[in-house]
């Protein structure tokens, strides 16, 4: 059979074969020096001499080569050389010592990309099989799965090489990367535990058998990890069989975002799908897919640019109602497990919205706005209904049930009781969606002396602004309550009259320099072109809370109005995707 070198147990120990030099610079330092002179009596011995010379010269050349082998010999066994047979399989020297082998398989999700016929997991699964089947009866066989974490499959080096394969062939990829500092941690626990044995041989062999990514192998390549990992290598030799191939090819799905995860059955939802590429080439004509509930609804090709990432978006109508996924996968990519990616939406026949009104008709034109193709008679008794819009007083707001809604709306109201604030702060927490209209009616003093609305709300009420002709900034439309207003300019959302407002200032806890939409925990979706906001969100708890800072004309008998929102034709859509949005779940 023939064999090749495949590594040294203790390749360092190579470097004593530099003692080699030593005879051969003494052979040239410490030659005979010799000085001619001229002598009759001589020149019969010069003769001999002569004839002599190369049988001399060989053997001094022969005795120099020979002194050097040695030196390079011992060298090389110093070195501890090992072999691999010429069908892949370990050659087992029988005058070494049984080897405690620690074979570490990787099984992050990388590890699923497929060549050919076999994953890089199924062929680190049979390379790991061949060095146990090859090792000698005596060698102890653990086996360690690199994953997200990792974990030692068999922690003591087991004889039983048949179990230790089974082992072997149930390791399966997981969807995260390798956890190489917790892997090199459990390895360095085996080896410390082997050589503290005194009943086990101290021959440590350890494998790696890996693609080596980069995003989880770097640290330890050139990061915080090289140093412990050479460290370990000097407590026990490592090899590494890498299973990745040259020219490494794949497309991921790396976000599915639709423009509302809770919709109404019959509307319209658009959804982006970003598709990126991890290859040197370009990817043309990649069909990307969109598919609801297992269900493909539609298709189309991108070209991605190596290294580079693209959008492509989709717009269907739900029908079916409840808890629908979105799927968005690529087919045919080389690794499976990053081809494929979903967003859950809730698919409801209407929302339930509870208006708390001040007077009697403070809530009409809101539920006209919310519904203006349904009859919204104040009617809060009688058989529940889909898609309720009803009216209570500030009084009756008491005596219902607020699990039963999915959305109120606080209509400018003066004040509320203790008890009402307690209610609502669990109504929001539980997830539901609050939204208060501030106005004419807000007494500033009045709200913040609850701790608990302040919360709620995420800032305190200061003052309103001047009558003025305040003009609307659209903030780039980045928010999801007003980017569907984009290019469509005859809506007459930037063109609305706003008149006063309330001026805010965000609680300590949500400050983080001037108001914008920037701050994580206070979102601003609509503000005055002088920088103050309109429209803000806070999430509380698993709800969501949303306050107009310039309550649309309710009554009749206001003397003075804030805004001109209800006569203008961007009202409509506005509430209903104040509502909307209020109902995200992120």
């Amino acid at each position: 059979m023939i064999v090749a070198v495949a590594g040294f147990a203790s390749g360092w120990m190579l470097l004593w074969g530099l003692a080699a030099a030593i005879p051969i610079l003494l052979h040239y330092l410490y030659r005979r020096r010799q000085t001619l002179v001229r002598w009759g009596a001589m020149k019969l011995l010069l003769q001999v001499i002569e004839r002599e010379a190369k049988r001399v010269r060989f053997e001094q050349l022969l005795l120099l080569i020979v002194r050097t082998l040695v030196l390079i010999a011992l060298a090389v066994a110093l070195a501890r050389p090992f072999w691999t047979a010429d069908d892949g399989s370990v050659a087992v020297d029988p005058t070494l010592p049984p080897t405690n082998w620690i074979l570490a398989v990787d099984v992050s999700y990388s590890m699923g990309y497929r060549v050919g016929n076999e994953t890089r997991l199924q062929a680190a699964q049979r390379r790991a099989v061949e060095v146990i089947q090859a090792a000698g009866s005596g060698d102890a066989i653990a086996l360690i799965a690199l994953g997200q974490p990792a974990q030692a499959i068999v922690a003591t080096p087991s004889y039983d090489h048949a179990a230790v394969i089974a082992e072997v062939e149930r390791l399966a990829t997981n969807d995260a990367g390798a956890d190489v500092s917790g892997g090199l941690q459990v390895i360095e626990d085996i080896v410390q535990h082997i050589q503290r044995d005194p009943r086990q041989s101290h021959r440590v062999r350890v494998l790696l058998l890996s693609d080596f990514g980069v995003d989880h192998w770097q640290p330890a390549i050139d990061g915080p990890l090289a140093k412990r990992l050479r460290k370990l290598g000097e407590k026990a030799p490592i090899e590494y069989e890498s299973l990745a191939d040259r020219e490494t090819k794949n497309i991921a799905v790396i976000a599915v975002q639709p423009t509302s995860r809770r919709v109404l059955a019959g509307q319209a939802i658009e959804v982006d799908v970003r598709v990126a590429n991890y290859s040197d080439t370009n990817a043309e004509g990649l069909p990307v897919q969109l598919a609801i509930d297992d269900h493909a609804v539609a298709s189309q090709p991108i070209d991605v640019a190596a290294q580079g990432e693209q959008t492509v978006r989709f717009s269907f109508t739900p029908s079916t109602l409840g808890l629908s996924a979105i799927a968005a996968s690529i087919p045919n990519d080389a690794l499976q497990v990053d081809n494929r990616h979903l967003q859950v939406i809730e698919v409801r026949e209407d929302y339930d919205v509870l208006f708390v009104e001040q007077q009697t008709g403070d809530a009409r034109i809101l539920q006209l706005g919310l519904r203006p193709d349904l009859n919204t008679a104040r009617n809060i008794a009688g058989t529940r209904q889909a898609g309720r819009a009803a009216a209570v007083s500030v009084l009756e707001l008491a005596t219902c049930e607020l699990a039963d809604w999915q959305v109120i709306v606080l209509c400018d109201l003066a004040q509320l009781r203790s008890a009402d604030f307690s209610r609502l702060d669990r109504f929001v927490r539980q997830g539901g969606s609050l939204i208060c209209l501030w106005g004419p009616r807000t007494t500033a003093a009045t709200w913040n002396a609850q701790p608990q609305m302040l919360e709620l709300l995420g800032f305190r009420l200061l003052e309103p602004s001047a009558d003025g002709d305040w003009h609307i900034d659209p903030l780039e439309y980045r928010s999801p309550l007003v980017a569907p207003f984009v290019g469509f300019p005859d809506a007459g959302l930037l063109t609305t009259p706003i008149f006063r407002y309330w001026k805010i200032d965000p609680l300590a806890s949500n400050k983080s320099g001037a108001v914008s939409a920037a701050n994580p925990a206070w979102q601003v979706d609509l503000a005055t072109t002088t920088g103050d906001p309109l429209i803000v969100r806070h999430r509380v708890g698993a709800g969501m809370v949303t306050s107009l800072l310039s309550a649309p004309q309710t009554g009749s008998s206001e003397a003075h109005a804030w805004n001109a929102m209800a006569a203008w034709p961007s009202f409509v859509p506005l509430i209903q995707r104040l509502v909307q949005t209020a109902m995200e779940p992120s």
